[in-house]
């Protein structure tokens, strides 16, 4: 096992395989509209020789119905998610075909809070929804209530560390603030309540640069931004992480 695999399982079992993230799931529609809403856990179990880590969903819905799936186990040597600096993100392909569904998620962490964002994009290329988790490490302690969003330019950059498929790490003090309606002005931006804001195509970007990018006011002193980077042959090509302070 190459020492990057051997690096990034530690990386999985330090930031996310620590027990039981348990929040609320927000899903929107491409146009903003409510899809569900509902509470999630996800339970990582890791074998007694931290060789294999099995990750169990439970799924609360407002209609009173629940659900549970299970998912590995992942292996020691055989998981290549990148995982970065308490953030990491998983895509479904590593290319943006055509007639493929695809989805992804980007995940931030600080503390015991952590924020995901996802979407799903459907066979056609359309986008079908895009997800907003907010989770506390063990006891879920509330999800903050209309978060307002800020467009500041105060904020400067303070570390940009990235990451490729092929686990390669990189750290650089060379950071600029820009808000993230600048960064790709053909995306759509997507605003939850919670602090969390998305900026993603509006259909697949197949054969073409694109960005996806998640923005997590974690509190009015500190912002993370992760951004997935695909080239333009619709290839995930590397995913960096952004701190910046007031």
């Amino acid at each position: 096992m190459s020492d990057l695999l051997s690096q990034n399982w530690e990386n999985f079992l330090k930031i996310q395989a620590v027990g039981d993230w348990n929040g609320i799931w927000t899903r929107l529609a491409a146009n903003g509209e409510l899809v569900e809403r509902f509470h999630g856990v996800r339970s990582y179990v890791v074998y007694p020789d931290r060789e294999a880590v099995v990750q169990k969903n439970h799924y609360r819905y407002e209609d009173g119905s629940s659900e549970s799936r299970t998912f590995g186990p992942y292996k020691q040597g055989e998981l290549t998610t990148p995982f970065l600096d308490y953030a990491w993100t998983w895509g479904y392909t590593p290319k943006i075909e055509r007639g493929q569904l695809y989805l992804f998620e980007t995940c931030l962490k600080h503390e015991r809070l952590g924020v995901s964002s996802g979407c799903k994009y459907l066979e056609d290329g359309s986008l079908h929804h895009v997800t907003s988790i907010w989770e506390t490490l063990d006891f879920f302690r509330g999800e903050p209530k209309e978060v307002e969003h800020t467009s500041s330019g105060n904020w400067k950059g303070t570390m940009i560390s990235t990451i490729t498929p092929d686990l390669i790490i990189a750290t650089s003090s060379d950071c600029q603030w820009k808000p993230i309606d600048e960064l790709a002005k053909e995306n759509l931006i997507v605003r939850f309540s919670n602090g969390v804001t998305v900026s993603l195509p509006e259909t697949a970007a197949y054969d073409r640069e694109s960005l996806i990018i998640t923005d997590w006011l974690v509190n009015p002193h500190l912002l993370k931004r992760g951004i997935r980077h695909y080239n333009n042959e619709g290839k995930f090509s590397h995913f960096s992480l952004m701190t910046f302070i007031p």
